[in-house]
């Protein structure tokens, strides 16, 4: 599937660079850069794939009934059969063209299919970045913070269906933004296509559906005629989508049997929702994640998060990060380490979490660029839609796309924990789809930054400790 060019326009679709591009940073150089940064990347998940022998969840028992059975079996059957099972019959698929028919073959092959969704995912970000007016400084660091980031690394490296969501969710945001711009009949069909993609995929397709027709009917029916694409058009046009999308899966979809199959739940989890956590006072469910609104989504506990920079097995006695969703999210986005999961990962030596820690440190600073940047975007996007004329031009119809991405997928991973409440539930990974929003964000965030050497020392950094993080795992599992 080609991505499809974006035609030159009158308004550009990022911010511009406020520094000046550093002599050394010519564009064949940055260029350069960008191929090494991708080729390293691309080489730390080769490696990982190769030697690794476990996932955070058994998904091989789903492709072995596939690929043996010729059936695809129903979610009350196996823990991770509730899931829609696109990636799961490609590697039944693959596995059955080869000569091969012994269990490591199968785990090989389901690990190389989400090594080479997560190399396309890098690929795709970097394509996404060379299109965008940013300074060199900003579209490298932006690279190298998906591109070495230790979690997209980890789940290329899994047989899980987790690394060609994240593939399908970051095509499906790069053609809807390049839809915004060209107004093309044939891109917008891509961002179908990429979307009910995802959705076969994983359940959290569902919400990158409803992100984009969100941003699509919020750009036809709010602010000012969304030029190149006139509002009646594009209204149609998502509505269109939206009513057909929800045809398609109520009808013929995976979501149908889940639904029958678990009594009535949309994603067809196995397990039942736990009851809504109290306000204030800690209450336990299983393994203790959400235990108050208060302790969960109000706080962020960075001080315990340096003194227990991995998570301990025990359910007894658990550091008070454990409970704090953001605490949770920033400390998993950061190290392959921090989880302790799955078991064949787990190390907590000293050389670790000296490594993890400077990760929480390092880490800090991009955060605080990606809030800032999702700040400016919403700002944007509220501009856009008050505006009474197009005079605001194509910039914040990103904004509006991204932001709106971005939220919704926040929204989602609190709602989840809000309902299965186990400290499991609070994975980063919830949030890769929209990974591209995010990456979209942190340009804003940095491009405002003045003091730029400082931005580039830091994230330099980080990505070294992110490549020893890897390297330490890679050679443990070797």
């Amino acid at each position: 599937m080609g991505l499809p060019k974006t035609s030159p326009a009158k308004r550009v679709d990022a911010t511009p660079s406020r520094a000046k591009r550093p002599a050394w940073l010519s564009g064949r150089r940055a260029s350069l850069l960008g191929v090494a940064l991708v080729a390293v990347g691309a080489g730390l998940r080769i490696a990982l794939a190769l030697v690794n022998a476990e996932s955070n969840d058994d998904h091989l028992s789903v492709i072995a009934v596939i690929a043996r059975e010729d059936r695809l079996p129903r979610a009350s059957e196996l823990d991770q059969a509730y899931h829609p099972k696109l990636y799961h019959a490609t590697v039944a698929f693959l596995w059955e063209l080869g000569p091969w028919a012994s269990e490591s073959s199968m785990l090989r092959t389901a690990q190389l299919v989400s090594c080479a969704a997560g190399i396309l995912t890098v690929l795709l970000v970097h394509a996404f970045l060379r299109r965008q007016q940013l300074s060199e400084r900003t579209r490298l660091l932006a690279l190298s913070l998906v591109g070495l980031n230790p979690k997209l690394i980890g789940i290329s490296a899994q047989a899980t269906n987790d690394s060609l969501v994240v593939l399908f969710g970051t095509l499906c945001l790069f053609l809807a933004w390049a839809f915004l711009r060209s107004g093309s009949t044939k891109t917008f069909a891509l961002v179908a296509v990429a979307t009910v993609l995802a959705a076969l995929t994983k359940g959290s397709g569902l919400v990158l559906f409803v992100a984009v027709v969100a941003a699509f009917a919020a750009a036809a029916f709010a602010g000012p005629s969304p030029a190149p694409i006139p509002r009646r058009r594009l209204a149609l046009m998502t509505g269109a989508f939206a009513v057909g999308f929800v045809v398609l899966f109520a009808a013929v979809g995976p979501y149908r049997d889940n639904y029958e199959d678990s009594g009535g739940r949309v994603l067809g989890i196995n397990v039942p929702p736990d009851p809504f956590p109290p306000l204030v006072d800690g209450s336990r469910v299983r393994r203790p994640g959400t235990t108050s609104i208060v302790a969960t989504y109000l706080t962020f506990r960075f001080v315990d998060l340096v003194r227990h920079p991995v998570l301990p097995g025990g359910d007894e006695s658990y550091p008070e990060h454990r409970t704090s969703l953001w605490s949770q999210l920033y400390g998993r986005l950061g190290s392959a380490h921090f989880d302790q999961w799955p078991p064949s990962w787990q190390d907590s030596g000293l050389a670790t979490r000296t490594v993890v820690r400077g990760a929480l440190f390092l880490g800090l600073l991009p955060a605080a660029l990606l809030v800032a940047g999702l700040v400016v975007a919403v700002r944007r996007a509220a501009a856009t839609i008050r505006a009474r004329s197009a005079a605001a031009g194509l910039p914040d119809r990103s904004a509006l796309l991204f932001s709106i991405a971005f939220l919704a997928f926040v929204a989602f991973i609190i709602v989840y924990t809000l309902r299965y409440r186990d400290f499991a539930s609070m994975k980063v990974e919830y949030l890769f789809p929209a990974a591209l929003a995010a990456v979209h964000l942190f340009t804003l965030g940095a491009e405002s930054v003045r003091r730029a050497s400082l931005v580039v020392g830091v994230i330099a950094a980080l990505v070294v400790v992110y490549a020893i993080d890897v390297g330490l795992l890679v050679w443990r599992l070797a």
